[in-house]
């Protein structure tokens, strides 16, 4: 009888650690867009330029931190943005401004969203755009995915 209540009591420890576990993987949740000029409106110039958006978003505290690279533009880079829910070739609203910190290359920062935000942001239908002298309504951009 003691070794079955010990037994059972070890079950329930391992399994309330998995759940945890599992629990602690989806706090942050890893994002990735590939930018290219193929969705781009209207069409952009620069057929070579690409680049790609890395996000990680902490669910508990709401914040987003990101990397952004990109290379071959047809000029030079004027502003990097999320744009709000959006299907391929259609232009939206902005989200969020990704150069907070300046045009670099990569272009790093971070920032707090709110749920509504998080809740397109994890759905799939936002994207990033860069947009550039030559290009003023973007150059390259890709849908953000997990």
């Amino acid at each position: 009888m003691r070794n079955n209540i010990l037994f059972a009591t070890l079950v329930l420890i391992a399994a309330g650690t998995l759940i945890s576990a599992g629990a602690q993987a989806q706090i942050t949740v890893t994002l990735h867009a590939s930018l290219t000029a193929f969705h781009t409106m209207p069409p952009a110039t620069s057929a070579r330029a690409g680049g790609t958006a890395d996000f990680q978003l902490d669910r508990t505290t709401h914040e987003i931190k990101w990397r952004v690279t990109y290379s071959g533009l047809s000029s030079a880079p004027t502003a990097v943005h999320i744009h709000a829910v959006a299907g391929p070739g259609v232009r939206s609203d902005i989200v969020l401004d990704l150069a907070t910190n300046g045009l670099g290359n990569p272009l790093v920062g971070s920032a707090t969203l709110d749920d509504m935000q998080i809740a397109d942001l994890v759905s799939g239908k936002d994207y990033v755009d860069i947009h550039t002298k030559l290009n003023q309504e973007g150059e390259i951009r890709g849908a953000i995915g997990q």
